[in-house]
């Protein structure tokens, strides 16, 4: 919950543009405003003044390619929803925005319906292959026998449902398991 906090909407917005102005040989215009301003007021500015901030500096670059990653683990009910607004708003921009996500919160799939999308998931047999060579791998094989290595490749397969996240997951908690 902590990264979560930190990783809130002005957070972020504040890292790319601290990212976008470090490419620029001299502080963007934008930029420089908003410091001089609330670097007097020794505050942090407003996130409205941050994300015109980040999207006027983004006008000043001919592309800008920005990749977001798991953003359904965005918390849906203090951050995603200002969050979803800035992807929205860099549609005038010349940014090119990556988006990875789970396919199933509602806020993402109706904010990005307009964004082509592409839908990867891992076949069942990928997961039990790696399943096995991870058990094979990890622990003492003498613990455990076949049956129970199928048990374990069984039941989390299924769980899995082809989200290599959550398979992710199952790996690391069945590790203390066994």
């Amino acid at each position: 919950n902590r990264d979560q906090d930190y990783q809130s909407p002005a957070n972020v917005v504040a890292s790319i543009l601290k990212q976008l102005a470090s490419q620029k040989s001299t502080l963007p215009l934008p930029v420089a405003k908003l410091h001089e301003w609330f670097g007097k007021q020794r505050d942090h500015p407003p996130f409205q003044d941050l994300e015109t901030t980040f999207l006027l500096t983004c006008r000043e670059f001919s592309q800008v390619f920005i990749i977001i990653d798991a953003l359904d683990e965005c918390d849906a009910k203090k951050h995603r929803k200002s969050f979803l607004k800035v992807l929205k708003d860099l549609e005038n921009t010349s940014a090119r925005v990556f988006v990875t996500s789970r396919p199933h919160p509602d806020d993402i799939k109706q904010a990005l319906c307009a964004s082509p999308r592409i839908t990867i998931e891992a076949s069942d047999s990928d997961i039990r292959k790696y399943l096995a060579h991870k058990i094979g791998q990890d622990g003492d094989t003498d613990l455990i026998n076949e049956p129970l290595k199928q048990e374990i490749v069984t039941s989390i397969a299924n769980r899995a449902q082809g989200m290599l996240v959550d398979l992710f997951r199952a790996i690391a908690i069945s590790d203390y398991i066994v």
